[in-house]
């Protein structure tokens, strides 16, 4: 997108899941003043997303990159690369099938029979 995305002070904002499609920023990137707004995983691929710590050289944004004043968890890119992180997060496979057993087991008082059909 060519220009700046400004986004100032609207208290109300919850979301920026509407920016999620764009790809690049032509101009400077300006989120700041939305109290209500606890995430921006939206901006994650802008910002370089899987790249993190953020780096200003691996984002799509020609100009600056500003966030302050949001809610807890929208203050920063590397806020937002955390959560977009946190939301595609692999499931630990080993660990739940091992959690699932030792609840089966506390279940059965360890008197557990697994049995092929």
């Amino acid at each position: 997108m060519g220009g700046t995305i400004d986004l100032n002070f609207n208290p109300a904002l919850t979301s920026l899941d509407g920016l999620a499609g764009i790809t690049s920023v032509g101009g400077d990137l300006v989120v700041q003043g939305h109290a209500a707004l606890n995430n921006c995983a939206a901006l994650a691929p802008i910002l370089g997303f899987p790249v993190t710590p953020y780096s200003p050289a691996a984002d799509s944004v020609a100009g600056t990159v500003t966030m302050a004043f949001n809610g807890v968890g929208a203050n920063s890119p590397d806020d937002c690369l955390n959560a977009y992180a946190r939301q595609f997060a692999p499931v630990p496979t080993t660990q739940v099938w091992a959690m699932l057993l030792l609840m089966l087991l506390i279940a059965s008082n360890g008197a557990v029979y697994l049995r092929r059909h």
